[in-house]
């Protein structure tokens, strides 16, 4: 809602009442009716014009068209801007001005697709590529921004001089571009007070987003798939570099100094280690460690991968799963993530301090093990201790320990007691003839406790357990149940 607020503030003029509208009525590349002589018209009349298109097609220019007055473009979706050899750019936005340019379509076999030169700049739901040139390049620019837009074949999809400044890319999911199959960096970022939030940032033959030195700014909430480089190299200063994930890159999701693996510096944490990852059908459990400040709070991030990379038309897990490890006095902590499955066949994880801005560069991936459903083995161990209470009744409590041997997830463990008819106490866990203990990943117990009194001449009682998990489903069944009689029978002698 921030964000929306902040695009709203700097572009509200672009929506205001225009001085004046010109129609587009053919294709022609000049002359009247064109989009050229409405856009010469608009840059002689000043004030705050709109272009609207009365035709739909593709006009062909072979020089740029530069505005230079506040403008707004509205192609509606149907009008392709094709240059052929325009240099430096199809499309040229100039001037200390607002220029909105929507719902166009512009590609350019002499050079860049579009270049924003001017004051609050807008490209908005448009289409750009193929170009010989970057897609969208930002030349001095301040207080601009792309929301909606597709940037393909082009060299660099978005680039931004190190002269330009407040430069956003995307705002929130509703507004996120897709920056994909450029030849160099999907975005190559030079500017200061940058922002680029919420894109979808892929296949580009280089990183995703390489965020040069002397850049600074923000990358946040970005999908970075797929990428011949990695997902974001960040040489520059950066104020936050949160939420972003995706897989196939052929580096790293986020590199710090663009030299692979690094140690902790600054206020970026070091990576955690996974030590172990298996998946059934509905879960995927991962166990590791991390290293990090002590008695602080982090939030370890998964990031699935695949062995073959999915087309961006099925786009892959945008809402990675996470928990919450607490350090310990030394700084280190242990866990075991029980998640959703998402048919990974390896498993990479960050960690983000909870009051830091800064994701960690990402553990070496690890290969996930594919378990069949219902693959464990929950064995039943039960316990008797005798004491008594304050009067001296004797007390006798049994502990029984639930524990998953593996090899995977057991989910829907019940455990059933069969309680002999005598007064309960305390210390007791649960009460009743049942206990839902839920899930286990492999290797982890829950204890549970039933304490009774037995009063000074009852006879012997019998106590039951058994444990059922997995709509029933147990790989050694033997160990499902215990049965403790109290006091234990002699044998008589012979």
């Amino acid at each position: 809602m921030l964000r929306r607020a902040v695009v709203a503030a700097l572009f509200f003029a672009a929506t205001a009442a225009q001085a004046a509208v010109f129609h587009v009525t053919n294709l022609n590349d000049s002359g009247p009716g064109s989009l050229r002589d409405a856009v010469n018209q608009s840059n002689s009349s000043g004030g705050s014009n709109e272009i609207v298109f009365d035709v739909s097609g593709t006009i062909v220019t072979t020089s740029p068209i530069t505005t230079t007055a506040q403008l707004l473009i509205d192609g509606g979706g149907a009008v392709t801007l094709a240059a052929s050899g325009a240099s430096p750019a199809a499309l040229i936005l100039n001037g200390v001005v607002v220029v909105h340019v929507r719902g166009l379509a512009v590609s350019n076999s002499g050079g860049a697709g579009i270049i924003a030169r001017g004051q609050s700049c807008w490209v908005d739901n448009c289409l750009v590529g193929p170009n010989s040139g970057d897609g969208i390049r930002f030349e001095g620019s301040t207080n601009s921004l792309v929301t909606g837009t597709t940037v393909t074949n082009s060299q660099n999809g978005i680039a931004v001089d190190a002269a330009s400044q407040t430069v956003r890319i995307g705002a929130d999911r509703d507004t996120k571009n897709i920056v994909a199959g450029n030849a160099a960096a999907g975005i190559l970022m030079q500017g200061h007070d940058v922002h680029v939030v919420s894109n979808e940032i892929v296949a580009n033959g280089a990183d995703g987003i390489l965020h040069d030195t002397g850049a600074d700014g923000e990358y946040s909430d970005n999908w970075l798939a797929r990428n011949g480089g990695n997902g974001l190299t960040v040489l520059g200063s950066v104020t936050r570099v949160d939420l972003n994930t995706g897989n196939c890159n052929a580096g790293l999701l986020v590199d710090y100094g663009g030299d692979g693996l690094s140690p902790p510096f600054d206020d970026v944490p070091n990576h955690p280690t996974l030590l172990t990852a298996s998946r059934d059908l509905q879960t995927t459990t991962v166990t590791g460690t991390i290293d990090a400040v002590p008695l602080a709070a982090y939030v370890v991030t998964f990031h699935p991968q695949l062995a073959s990379c999915p087309p961006e038309d099925v786009r892959f897990n945008w809402h990675p799963d996470s928990i919450t490890v607490q350090a310990d006095v030394n700084g280190q902590a242990s866990f075991t993530a029980v998640l959703p499955t998402h048919d990974e066949n390896a498993i990479t994880a960050t960690i983000t301090a909870t009051n830091g801005s800064k994701m960690s560069e990402p553990s070496p991936t690890i290969p996930v093990t594919f378990i069949p459903f219902g693959s464990s083995d929950v064995a039943l161990s039960t316990a008797l201790t005798v004491s008594s209470d304050s009067s001296g009744t004797p007390l006798l409590t049994f502990t029984t320990t639930v524990t998953n041997l593996g090899p995977g997830v057991a989910r829907n463990i019940v455990v059933t007691f069969t309680p002999p008819s005598l007064p309960p106490a305390q210390p007791t866990d649960v009460g009743g003839t049942s206990a839902n203990v839920g899930t286990l990943a492999a290797g982890a117990s829950a204890v549970l406790r039933q304490s009774f009194l037995w009063p000074i001449g009852t006879g012997p009682i019998r106590y039951a357990a058994r444990v059922t998990h997995d709509l029933g489903s147990d790989l050694d069944p033997s160990n499902d149940a215990t049965v403790i009689v109290y006091p234990p029978r002699r044998r008589a002698a012979r």
